[in-house]
């Protein structure tokens, strides 16, 4: 949990150095938090927004357009939605942070449940024992890297490309591969094997 949500939930840091966050350390805060504190940022290409945003006003700030976002489409629709939905309901700077770490919380767990749901499939499918899928879910880099970018979202999608390939689900195989290409760049290294 960053330090900023651990002092607006308990009011207080219990953990000074925590897991490091990669969503929240380099882009929330580089985008959202630190323009705010310096009163300028390179990111951003639209500084009448940025004043805005900082005020407190309800305004949606969108990825590439109003600011620098380095990551893919999909991604980038994704990260939208869970800094713009704050504006809804408060546009306090607290409530905002708070609401983003949360929804990406509920994002990574939802998305790690169907990975597991998947992988347990997979195993059966293919006639592995359950307990060497049950590893492959709780391995300590899963859980912690899980936290740090998009990549869990990401997995899920592979998860699902390589379950739908197997019970030759050709359709919703290619599905899930165009949605892993779209969040994630290394899923283009997939599409160049398939169509080579």
């Amino acid at each position: 949990m960053p330090v900023d949500v651990q002092r607006i939930i308990f009011g207080y840091e219990f953990l000074k150095q925590p897991v490091y966050m990669d969503i929240y350390s380099d882009d929330y805060r580089s985008i959202f938090v630190e323009p705010c504190i310096k009163g300028f940022s390179e990111k951003w290409f639209n500084n009448d927004k940025l004043v805005k945003y900082c005020s407190s006003e309800r305004i949606f700030p969108i990825p590439y357009r109003d600011y620098y976002y380095g990551k893919a489409l999909l991604t980038g629709i994704l990260w939208l939605l869970t800094t713009s939905i704050p504006f809804l309901f408060n546009s306090s700077f607290e409530y905002r942070v708070l609401f983003f770490y949360t929804i990406f919380s509920l994002l990574v767990a939802i998305s790690l449940v169907i990975h597991a749901l998947h992988i347990y499939k997979l195993s059966q499918l293919l006639g592995v024992p359950s307990k060497y899928s049950l590893i492959s879910i709780i391995s300590i880099s899963l859980i912690i890297y899980a936290v740090y970018s998009w990549d869990s979202i990401s997995l899920v999608f592979l998860t699902l490309f390589i379950y739908y390939t197997i019970k030759e689900f050709n359709a919703r195989a290619l599905f899930m591969l165009s949605l892993l290409s779209s969040m994630n760049l290394y899923g283009l290294i997939l599409v160049s094997l398939i169509l080579y």
